[in-house]
């Protein structure tokens, strides 16, 4: 598989005759239109970066063979510490593509995030060439105190020799040579090695699995929200805010502190009072929360949480006053129209408007539930979570970020400044 791409690009140079200061130089540039970032990765451990500089090394030794969307993950059956558990289980991976990599986090742990095997199974590491592909992974050495004009390209079995020097480290099992002989067996056809793809996309019987820390799914979420991108934007759509008002503190946190904004979309109370539709809608999939009328309770819940928003609003402003802040903010808008399903999405900033086909930017994440008719209780609903972009998650992507755009425009929302009282007619 071939990539034509100019970009995402990145140079590494190692040095040749130098163990512990093996990374010279790594430089990365997002875009045609982006900086060129120049990397000196502060990681708490020089284990992590050994690791990650292996995977890369292997992942360009090895290439693409049709894997879904460019995906390389690597396994290995020990239960000793290798590299591969050391990447595994290294908490601050995704805290490092954003300071550092604009977000493109082309390296992924999968299994043994936890510092234990998953259902027994060893753990695994990604690399993700539909994010970087490896066309643009340009790697070189050259003595430590030679000219940068005097670097060689690498290629071939001389990444596996690199590769092999970098994972000679004491406590780690080594594995190169294997997983090396092990892509020349698949090559050649004798063997086909077990290349495991890890989970990034769960499905559940019942949405609330993705606002519970007690789900995998609901914990890698909370996870990925409470480490935001700075500057990124967080995409709500709901019925009734009620959903989401446990994520309160969360969202407070990520706006004054992180400079995330939040665009917001719920049903507005006069939609609810005159549309048929709409008030179909609330009793079709309320009717067992409450007893009271659902259109009433739906209403009456409307303005409180109304009131919540000025609240947080209030917060934000206050931030944003403060010198040398630079909170985010809030836009809050009400739809007059029967929303076919929830959604929250969160979305690593961009530099410009997406092209209709164009992927998901990376490190977006998000949950989708369809909204049932007559749902015997309104957990019932089956939800989708995915955190990695693929087919599904760019639909979404794209109906969302349009549909603050064209909704607008078509007068299908409405902006709510949280300025004046909006109080249900008597």
């Amino acid at each position: 598989m071939t990539d034509s791409r100019p970009y995402p690009r990145v140079e590494l140079t190692f040095a040749e005759d130098d163990e512990r200061q093996f990374l010279l130089e790594c430089t990365f540039k997002l875009n045609a239109d982006s900086d060129k970032r120049h990397i000196r990765p502060p990681l708490p451990n020089p284990k992590n970066l050994r690791a990650m500089c292996i995977l890369m090394l292997l992942a360009k030794y090895r290439g693409v063979r049709g894997e879904p969307e460019g995906r390389i993950p690597l396994s290995f059956p020990t239960h000793e510490d290798t590299w591969i558990r050391t990447l595994a289980q290294f908490g601050g991976l995704k805290l490092f593509f954003a300071n550092h990599f604009d977000g493109c986090e082309f390296l992924h742990a999968g299994r043994g995030g936890d510092h234990k095997d998953d259902d027994g199974k060893p753990p695994e590491v990604l690399y993700r060439a539909g994010l970087l592909p490896l066309e643009n992974v340009h790697i070189y050495a050259r003595p430590r105190k030679a000219l940068k004009e005097e670097r060689k390209a690498l290629s071939g079995e001389s990444l596996v020799k690199l590769a092999k020097r970098l994972e000679r480290v004491k406590g780690w099992k080594p594995i190169v040579a294997d997983l090396a002989d092990r892509f020349q067996k698949y090559q050649s056809g004798t063997s086909v090695p077990e290349l495991p793809v890890p989970k990034t996309e769960w499905l559940s019987a019942s949405w609330m699995d993705f606002l519970s820390s007690t789900s995998e799914a609901g914990r890698r979420l909370r996870e990925r929200l409470d480490a935001p991108h700075k500057g990124e934007t967080w995409y709500v759509i709901t019925m009734a805010p009620k959903t989401f008002m446990d994520w309160a503190s969360r969202f407070q946190n990520a706006v004054e502190n992180h400079r995330v904004r939040v665009k917001w979309i719920n049903h507005a109370p006069t939609a609810g009072e005159h549309c048929v539709a709409i008030k179909a809608q609330w009793r079709m999939i309320f009717s067992q929360c409450s007893n009271r009328d659902p259109v009433d309770d739906t209403l009456a819940k409307l303005s409180e949480e109304r009131a919540e928003f000025q609240r947080w609003v209030g917060r934000a402003r206050a931030e944003a006053a403060e010198p040398a802040n630079n909170a985010g903010v809030y836009e809050f808008f009400q739809s007059n129209f029967a929303h076919p399903f929830m959604a929250f999405m969160a979305v690593p900033p961009v530099k410009e408007a997406p092209e209709p086909m164009a992927p998901a930017p990376a490190g977006t994440v998000g949950f989708f539930a369809p909204y049932l008719l007559f749902p015997a209780q309104n957990v019932s609903r089956w939800g989708l979570y995915l955190e990695t972009p693929n087919s599904i998650l760019n639909l979404y992507y794209h109906s969302i970020v349009q549909m603050f755009v064209d909704g607008v425009k078509a007068g299908y929302l409405t902006h709510d400044d949280l300025e004046t009282p909006k109080r249900r007619k008597k």
